[in-house]
This record gives structure tokens, C-alpha cells and sequence, in this order.
């Protein structure tokens, strides 16, 4: 269950931070400039695109500078152990992260309940999956080049070159772009990693 009144995510009739009994159809969320958009199942307030894009933006300028170093240390495939840890531990912990912070927004399952550590995993999870697949790419094409520009390149990777790197590098950019437009014609405006754990962004009522 999900407080209609603070948005606090609890399993009781009455929410017990701010008393409010969600058996009263009552929120301080109302429509107009700031939601455009009601879940047609929950009636929750929908997160609009821009600013699911604007917590993505912000997320990935917090996982910039880590993301960086470990890339740089030890490879790409280390960025996505910290984004599983921070998208998961985020949405478990307090149900949104310094994005969905940023922007006013709180990630729910899509009965309006909170998260739990499964749910948030899986979520982070398919939300990834995509720079897991570009991460393999990027390894596959810097193998390539440095074994052919250190002279160890045999005749099949020669014959290989770059292509099967760069054909995974741009499949997964491109299913994470059509993953994050997504909502923009979806009914209750999931990408594909909301529809995979069963969850909505919503926006978080004001106090």
C-alpha cells in the first residue's frame, strides 16, 4: 500500500507517519502543471518523461566519477556492479534515488506498495542489462585493438575485426534508448525494466 496522503509505503489501513486512513480518496497531488499523468489501474500520479529523464541525467552524473576510476582500475564491467548496488540499495532503502530526489519522483510496485529487495534488484537488474551488453561490446573491441596493435592478433581475430565488438556496443545503446522512450506511449508510462520488475514512477506527494 501507498499513502495517498504523504507517500509513505506501508502495508496498514492508516498510514502510521501521518495518520491518514487511505479508505478517504484524498491526496495532496492534484492535477495540473506538475502531473499530467494518473497510473489507470492505482490512480497514482505518474511521473511525466522529462523528468524520468531528468533522474536518469542526474544518476548518471552521480555514477560518472566512480564509474570513471573503476573503469579506468579495473574495467567496464566493475560500473555495473556499482549501478546494480545503488539503483537497488536506493529504491529498497527509500524508494527513490538522488535523481528521483532531484526531480520529485518515487519508484513503487505497481500496486502502490514499497519495494522489496527483490523487486528492487530485478529492477535494477533489467535497467542495466543494456550497459551489460555495451560493457561486453566495449571489452570485445578493446581486446581486438590491442592485440592487433601489440602484433599478437591471430588470423581469426583479423578476420573478426572490430564488427562483432561494435555491433554489441550499438545494440545495447540503442535497446537502452528505446527502453528509456518507452514511456512516452506506454498506458501506464513503464519503460521495459518497470514492466519487468512490475513497477511505476510515480511522483512523490508534497508534505
Amino acid at each position: 500500500m501507498y499513502c495517498n496522503q504523504c507517500g509513505t509505503p506501508h502495508a496498514l489501513e492508516t498510514c502510521p507517519v501521518c495518520g491518514h486512513n487511505n479508505r478517504v480518496a484524498h491526496s495532496n497531488v492534484t492535477p495540473g502543471a506538475n502531473v499530467q499523468y494518473f497510473d489507470p489501474e492505482t490512480t497514482l500520479p505518474l511521473s511525466g518523461w522529462w523528468r524520468r529523464v531528468g533522474a536518469s541525467t542526474v544518476d548518471g552524473l552521480v555514477l560518472a566519477v566512480p564509474g570513471l576510476v573503476l573503469t579506468k582500475a579495473i574495467g567496464p564491467m566493475a560500473t555495473i556492479v556499482v549501478q546494480l548496488a545503488y539503483f537497488t540499495l536506493s529504491w529498497r532503502c527509500k524508494s527513490r534515488t538522488m535523481g528521483n530526489m532531484a526531480v520529485g519522483t518515487s519508484v513503487v510496485r505497481d500496486d502502490g506498495s514499497a519495494l522489496t529487495l527483490a523487486t528492487a534488484f530485478g529492477r535494477a537488474l533489467s535497467l542495466v542489462v543494456w550497459n551489460f551488453v555495451t560493457a561486453i561490446g566495449e571489452v570485445i573491441l578493446l581486446r581486438h585493438l590491442y592485440l592487433e596493435g601489440s602484433g599478437q592478433a591471430t588470423a581469426l581475430h583479423l578476420t573478426n575485426g572490430w564488427a562483432p565488438g561494435a555491433i554489441m556496443m550499438a545494440t545495447g545503446w540503442l535497446l537502452s534508448v528505446l527502453n528509456g522512450l518507452w514511456p512516452l506511449w506506454d498506458a501506464r508510462r513503464q519503460a521495459w525494466h518497470d514492466k519487468v520488475a512490475g513497477t511505476l514512477v510515480v511522483m512523490t506527494p508534497k508534505n
